[in-house]
C-alpha cells in the first residue's frame, strides 16, 4: 500500500492525476481490507491518509463532490483518533482534512459552509503555531489565503482585502526573512488570488505589483529549477497579468503576452484534466475572442473608410 501511495504522490506531483487516481485506489483497497477486515486498528491513521490523497487529487480534476465524500470518510477516521489521541492522530493532519474540506466546498460554490470550515483549520493551525510549531506558520498563512479566495469569490472584496494582508505578510517573513523558499509557491498563489480583489477594490498599484510576483516566482521555479509541474501555474498568472495589462491600457505588453500564454496554459490544462487550469483558459480564451471581434471590427470600419 504504501508503495502505491508513493507511486500515486509522484505521478500528481508530475500533473499525471488519472495515473495518480488509479495508484490511490490500489492502496486504499489494502489499507481497507487490513483496517476493516483483519482488525488492525492501527493503520487507520493510514487508512485516512489515503482517503484524503485521493479526494486530493479528486479535487484537482474537478469532481469536488466526490472528493468531499472521501474527505468526509478521512475526517470520521481522524477526529475519532484525536479525540482517542490514539494510534497517530494528529492535529496537524486534522487541519490539512478541513482545509482540503473547505476547498472543495468552495469549488461546489458552498461559500459558507466552506468560511466556516476554514475558520476550523485556522483555529487548528493558530495553536499550534501558539503551542510553538513553527512548521505550521506557512500552512496558517495558506490556509488564511485560502479563506481570503473564498471571500473573493463571494464577492466580499472587502472582507478579503485585510486577510490578503495578513498571509502574505506572514509569507513574506517567512520566504525573505528566514529564507523558508518552500513557501514561494504558496505565497505566489495568495499574490494571484489577492492581485484580483485588489483589481476590484481599485488598488491598481497592489494588482500590478502581485501579480508581477507571481509570474516571477513561478518563472524562477519553472525556468531555473525545473519544477516543471508549475508551468501551467506560471502560464495562468501570465493570462491574468496580460488582462490586467491591457484594462490598465498597456496593451503593447498586454496583448502579446496573453497570446503566448493561452496556448501553454491549454497545453498544460489539457495535460492536467486540472479544473482551476480549464478555468483561468476559459477566461484568456474569451478575452482573446473579444479581441479578435474588436480587430475584425476594426478593420471592417478601415475598409468602409
Amino acid at each position: 500500500a504504501n508503495a502505491y501511495l508513493e507511486k500515486g504522490a509522484a505521478r500528481q506531483m508530475t500533473g499525471e492525476n488519472s495515473e495518480a487516481l488509479s495508484l490511490y485506489e490500489l492502496a486504499i483497497g489494502i489499507r481497507e481490507r487490513l483496517v476493516q477486515q483483519q482488525g488492525k486498528v492501527e493503520l487507520a491513521g493510514d487508512l485516512s491518509r489515503a482517503y484524503a490523497n485521493k479526494a486530493d487529487v479528486l479535487f484537482v480534476m474537478g469532481s469536488s463532490a466526490e472528493a468531499l465524500t472521501w474527505l468526509d470518510r478521512a475526517l470520521k477516521i481522524s477526529l475519532a483518533l484525536w479525540k482517542n489521541q490514539d494510534h497517530g492522530g494528529l492535529p496537524h493532519e486534522l487541519a490539512d482534512l478541513y482545509t482540503s474540506k473547505a476547498s472543495a466546498l468552495q469549488q461546489l460554490g458552498r461559500i459558507t459552509a466552506a468560511l466556516s470550515v476554514y475558520d476550523e483549520a485556522i483555529a487548528l493551525r493558530e495553536a499550534l503555531v501558539k503551542e510553538g510549531r513553527k512548521g505550521q506558520e506557512g500552512n496558517l498563512a495558506r490556509d488564511i489565503g485560502r479563506k481570503a479566495c473564498a471571500l473573493t469569490v463571494s464577492g466580499d472584496h472587502d472582507a478579503a482585502w485585510p486577510l490578503y494582508g495578513q498571509a502574505l505578510t506572514i509569507f513574506e517573513r517567512l520566504v525573505t526573512q528566514e529564507n523558508r523558499r518552500e513557501w514561494r509557491h504558496e505565497m505566489a498563489t495568495a499574490c494571484l488570488n489577492g492581485a484580483q480583489t485588489a483589481e476590484v477594490l481599485g488598488k491598481s498599484g497592489a494588482a500590478f505589483s502581485w501579480y508581477g510576483f507571481a509570474v516571477t516566482t513561478w518563472l524562477e521555479l519553472v525556468d531555473r529549477e525545473g519544477h516543471k509541474e508549475l508551468l501551467g501555474r506560471l502560464a495562468w498568472a501570465r493570462v491574468y497579468r496580460a488582462i490586467f495589462l491591457i484594462k490598465i491600457k498597456a496593451i503593447a505588453q498586454g496583448i502579446p503576452e496573453l497570446k503566448e500564454a493561452v496556448p501553454i496554459l491549454e497545453a498544460e490544462a489539457t495535460r492536467t484534466n486540472a479544473s482551476d487550469l480549464k478555468a483561468a483558459l476559459d477566461y484568456g480564451q474569451t478575452v482573446l475572442e473579444i479581441l479578435k471581434s474588436a480587430e475584425t471590427g476594426d478593420s471592417a470600419s478601415d475598409a468602409d473608410q
